[in-house]
């Protein structure tokens, strides 16, 4: 059985994001969960139960261990970490990815801005990195620049002032998508 987990941040819970352990222990209740489903053996689910039925206070070591003995129970672990420049203690979470990378059976997929410090951390300097800024700030002028052709102030306007607005909007929003709010770009 292969395990699956995500952890998403969207910047407006920051308090969500902010702790290592309450990341890591959002993707080790995913896989407890998964683990008593109906599809585990007896062995597993008993084995699951009895590691997590007494209480104990949730320490980032704790959670850390748990994720790796949990991973045991899995033919693969896939981990799925959205956000990572929204942690505020990036180098506490970039040295307890750093442990759970060195599991074989666990694989994770982790999706940030490029912040200097996750970009240089041993973690992700020693994995391979695929760098899509380029192409999102291409989405994201093509998005602005549509909506720019459909809003009939915007058709007003000169062809050099909407580029010159199109440049500025789009290096404002460094990779984050423009939202829309009755009928304003806003960045």
């Amino acid at each position: 059985m292969k395990g699956l987990a995500f952890f998403y941040s969207d910047g407006n819970s920051q308090h969500l994001a902010s702790n290592s352990a309450i990341i890591f222990g959002s993707l080790l209740r995913q896989l407890i969960s998964q683990c008593l489903s109906q599809r585990s053996m007896p062995s597993v689910i008993n084995a699951v139960k009895a590691r997590f039925s007494e209480p104990t206070i949730i320490s980032l070591e704790y959670v850390l261990s748990s994720l790796k003995w949990i991973s045991e129970h899995f033919s693969d672990v896939f981990l799925v970490i959205d956000g990572a420049d929204e942690c505020s203690d990036r180098e506490e979470f970039c040295e307890s990815l750093g442990q759970l990378v060195e599991s074989r059976k666990i694989k994770v997929l982790v999706a940030s801005r490029p912040e200097h410090d996750i970009a240089t951390a041993a973690v992700f300097t020693a994995k391979p990195t695929l760098n899509i800024d380029d192409a999102v700030k291409d989405d994201i002028a093509t998005h602005v620049s549509c909506y720019m052709d459909r809003d009939r102030k915007f058709k007003r306007l000169r062809e050099e002032l909407k580029a010159e607005l199109l440049k500025a909007i789009t290096a404002k929003c460094d990779g984050m998508w423009p939202l829309t709010c009755k009928g304003r770009l806003i960045c």
